[in-house]
């Protein structure tokens, strides 16, 4: 069973019930702390490719190219979870490349304004 929509319904809860909880119990969350956390739940379950493409979107949406690997690494995470169908090791294969040295690689040209 798949719950679609769910990475945008997750986003809102966190943001408008758990984020608003923890700091009424005085925990400190900054503000690029919770902008990070709502940007891996929101994007968790994105398909990607290995074209430039997806990079360069979620750097347009303020991300920085950590911060993208680092989605990259919780989508192989999340895609493990999963039972381990073809196209599911696929989503892996992507992401594990999109988090090393591949994606190095992409970032680079689109410094470079390829």
């Amino acid at each position: 069973m798949h719950y679609y929509g769910h990475p945008l319904r997750s986003m809102e809860i966190t943001r408008d019930e758990i984020i608003p909880e923890l700091l009424a119990k005085g925990e400190e969350i900054s503000e690029d702390e919770q902008r990070r956390l709502l940007y891996y739940v929101c994007y968790h379950d994105d398909r990607m490719s290995l074209r430039m493409k997806h990079l360069r979107q979620h750097l347009k949406l303020g991300a920085s190219f950590q911060e993208f690997q680092n989605l990259m690494k919780l989508q192989v995470a999340d895609a493990k979870a999963h039972v381990l169908l073809p196209i599911v090791l696929q989503r892996i294969d992507i992401c594990e490349q999109l988090s090393g040295e591949y994606a190095q690689k992409l970032y680079q040209d689109i410094m470079a304004g390829k």
